[in-house]
């Protein structure tokens, strides 16, 4: 038999060109056994087309179909390029040149206490000092002393706060009591260094007896926690109705569930126990003290609060009875200075608003009524006043009988519609309180005088009755013919000589002032005292 034929095969087929021969495929290198260095590979998209010179840049790929570059315009007219300053450098800020400064006066070493006059000759030739104004200069020196002495101060009080931290553990380590005294504490612990970190003696013993006084409080609020839960504990006792014939163990177990029986300490509770069976059997009650206490505190509280609100409630109904009663006035007396309370209640009592005031204490309705009339009876009396004060024909020498004629015919006289009496009154009051201010004005002015002193009584003396012709008192009298205080006395030229005179005799019997360099407290014990300081 024939032997079997093998199937047709397929023509092989060769693989397809590249658009150009250089973008081909290379062959494939030997396999790294054969010794033979593998030559790298250039990509696909890297192939040079074969009509790319040598000596021409290749162009990417995706740039094969765009048009050449334009040549800048310097290039194409033949020029040179043009030349570019570079950038000036950023000037700094004022808050950076400050810094720079505060940078050189930490480099030249000032201190705290430097002079500004000394030290900036020193700083001047520097470019830091000359990036700023004289001004800005001294408040930044001004400003970087104050920094430092910021940070002295930080760490004086640093170093002391350490040493007062050192100082309180050795006094904690020494297991002190409240007991404890300094002059113990001191010889026993006086070289060690904990102790002399505080330099000073006083600041020592000062912090030993804030210690000492923390150590007694603490004392105190036990003593006082240990007295206030013994309280609640007779408190308990009472309440529970404990009995003679009762004994601890057997009422114990109900008693632990209570707080006030738990806050005292087990070794202490039996002996309440057996105090309180005692005082029992004696008669004594305990326990109902802090009960009726607390009672009584709440029962305070209550009346202190109801008496606030009608308190509260009163000065309500005051204020609102204040403002109907000043309406009712104002409505039914709007000028009628001259009605008294009693007729005016009459006509506000017509009044349904009334009603408001009515209850009201009668002391306190008369006060608004008052006040309201005043207003009226006020105003006239002012106005009069002033036309007493502002009239220049009138002479603080005149009686009213004198004076009437002048004023009688001014519109402040006329409005004011009382009695002869009562404006005679009131112009003899005003003489006599603006006589009273002018002479106290006068001695001032004396006081004031330089030349008035202890001498001067003995050279106006013989001149008495006729002072222009002392010639001490010329040289005075041109002093004080130059102060309007001087001419208010001119109505009464002899009241005002005497003034003089009395002031004169007073500097006499003072005698002469003490030097600026005397002894004070020595010339006060021999009663030569310096007007000045006498008014001090």
């Amino acid at each position: 038999q024939a032997p079997p034929q093998a199937p047709p095969q397929a023509p092989i087929q060769a693989p397809p060109q590249a658009p150009f021969p250089s973008m081909q495929q290379p062959p494939r290198p030997p396999p790294p056994h054969m010794g033979v260095r593998p030559l790298p590979m250039r990509p696909p998209h890297m192939m040079l087309p074969p009509h790319v010179g040598m000596g021409m840049r290749p162009r990417p790929v995706h740039m094969m179909g765009a048009p050449p570059m334009r040549p800048p315009p310097h290039a194409m007219m033949g020029r040179p390029r043009p030349y570019m300053p570079p950038p000036k450098p950023k000037e700094p800020t004022l808050d950076e040149r400050k810094e720079q400064f505060e940078n050189l006066l930490r480099e030249k070493k000032i201190d705290a206490l430097s002079a500004w006059e000394m030290v900036k000759d020193d700083l001047s030739d520097d470019s830091r000092f000359k990036a700023l104004t004289s001004k800005q200069r001294k408040s930044t020196f001004t400003s970087y002393q104050d920094m430092l002495l910021k940070e002295k101060k930080k760490q004086v009080k640093g170093g002391n706060d350490q040493a007062k931290k050192q100082f309180r553990s050795l006094m904690e380590s020494a297991k002190l009591r409240a007991s404890s005294t300094w002059a113990a504490f001191k010889s026993k612990y006086w070289k060690d260094k904990k102790f002399r970190a505080v330099s000073k003696e006083r600041d020592r013993e000062a912090l030993f007896r804030e210690f000492i006084g923390q150590l007694q409080d603490q004392v105190d609020e036990k003593k006082a926690q240990k007295q206030q839960a013994k309280e609640h504990f007779m408190e308990l006792l009472f309440e529970k109705r404990i009995t003679p014939e009762d004994s601890f163990r057997r009422c114990e177990h109900w008693l632990r569930k209570s707080k006030r029986f738990t806050d005292v300490h087990h070794s202490l509770r039996e002996a309440y126990f057996d105090e309180y069976i005692e005082d029992t059997k004696n008669g004594i009650v305990r326990g109902a003290t802090g009960l009726k206490q607390r009672q009584l505190q709440a029962e305070q509280q209550r009346k202190k609060a109801a008496h606030d609100a009608s308190r509260a409630i009163a000065s309500y109904k005051r204020g609102e009875a204040s403002q109907v009663l000043t309406v009712m006035l104002i409505d039914h007396f709007p000028k009628n200075p001259n009605c008294s309370w009693q007729e005016a209640e009459v006509a506000l009592s017509v009044d349904p608003r009334y009603a408001v005031v009515k209850d009201m204490p009668v002391e306190f309705k008369e006060e608004i009524f008052d006040q309201y009339m005043d207003k009226f009876r006020g105003a006239p009396l002012d106005r009069f006043q002033a036309l007493l004060s502002s009239s220049p024909s009138l002479s603080l020498s005149m009686s009213y009988e004198d004076a009437r004629p002048l004023i009688c015919a001014e519109d402040a006289f006329m409005e004011w519609e009382v009695d002869e009496e009562t404006k005679s009154e009131v112009y003899n009051a005003y003489v006599e309180a603006t006589i009273e201010k002018r002479e106290a004005a006068f001695q001032e002015l004396l006081f004031e005088t330089k030349c008035i002193t202890h001498k001067s009584y003995d050279m106006l003396e013989p001149y008495i009755g006729n002072l222009k012709a002392a010639p001490h008192a010329k040289e005075i009298l041109q002093y004080l013919q130059s102060d309007k205080r001087f001419d208010d006395l001119e109505y009464n030229v002899e009241r005002r000589d005497q003034l003089l005179l009395d002031f004169a005799s007073y500097l006499k019997q003072r005698g002469a002032p003490l030097p600026p360099t005397a002894n004070v407290s020595a010339a006060m014990k021999r009663g030569i005292v310096n007007h000045q300081q006498e008014e001090r």
